[in-house]
């Protein structure tokens, strides 16, 4: 139950620290809860306060006495330790899981994602395409506008992604200045007209920048594609291929997208 308002017995339990037994002749505990006694306890962790563990009495008259209240405690205080263990858990995985800068996936993750993809397409006999996607001139313009500027263009790259990419794709930050997409059950025709949405996107995209002096026309961004099982029937036959793609895009004079040969 999530607290509402600054006045609510709840709301008093976990800001004062201090547990509450309340009987049915409290007019509010009898209106609200239909109760004939409430026994509320903080939950209270090292790091931060988490709420409260409330028991209802719904039947008899009945108060709960203290050694009601010393239990309560104690698995009040168990369920706050699982709850900070848990979100120590939970935040764990995402530093493992999702890049610093863009909270898009990171390059382990991706790949993790890509052999299982691979899998399911094995499987199902269905087909998947990676894109890989370089920022072109990034280094350019970090020399000019400062590495502030150049992590702002990054994230605004990866926040293109997101917007263009299916609910069913995965976009990552696979290196620096680089980004990959798994276009699942699609086929290099269907990518490609992703990757030219993608493209006409950017280039008339007005990125925001925290720096007075960062110029804010759009920027061009260069692609590789390989589509399995065209391309290669394993993670690592589909990355070479992307990335051989990849630098045939640089070499063209960038904002390309190609295929392998």
């Amino acid at each position: 139950m999530q607290v509402r308002g600054n006045d609510s017995l709840i709301n008093h339990v976990i800001y004062s620290g201090k547990p509450v037994r309340v009987t049915a002749p409290d007019i509010k505990i009898a209106i609200v809860f239909l109760a004939k006694s409430l026994l509320c306890v903080p939950m209270i962790s090292p790091r931060q306060k988490k709420g409260a563990l409330c028991v209802v009495n719904w039947y008899t008259s009945n108060e709960f006495s203290l050694d009601d209240e010393y239990l309560l405690f104690t698995l009040a205080n168990y369920a706050s330790r699982s709850l900070e263990n848990a979100q120590f858990v939970n935040e764990l995985k995402k530093k493992v899981t999702f890049d610093w800068l863009t909270g898009v996936m990171n390059r382990r993750a991706f790949e993790e994602t890509l052999n299982s993809s691979i899998e399911y397409c094995k499987r199902y006999g269905t087909h998947l395409t990676i894109l890989f996607i370089d920022i072109d001139g990034l280094k350019t313009y970090n020399d000019t506008y400062g590495h502030v500027a150049g992590d702002e263009r990054i994230k605004a790259v990866a926040e293109l992604l997101k917007k263009q990419k299916r609910i069913t794709d995965h976009v990552a930050r696979y290196g620096g200045d680089e980004f990959a997409i798994i276009a699942t059950n699609t086929d290099l025709n269907s990518t490609k007209e992703l990757a030219e949405r993608i493209q006409k996107t950017a280039e008339l995209s007005t990125p925001f920048s925290i720096t007075a002096n960062c110029p804010q026309p759009g920027f061009t961004l260069s692609m590789g594609m390989a589509s399995y099982p065209v391309n290669g029937k394993e993670a690592i036959d589909l990355l070479k291929a992307a990335d051989k793609a990849l630098y045939k895009a640089k070499r063209a004079g960038k904002n390309q997208i190609m295929c392998p040969d």
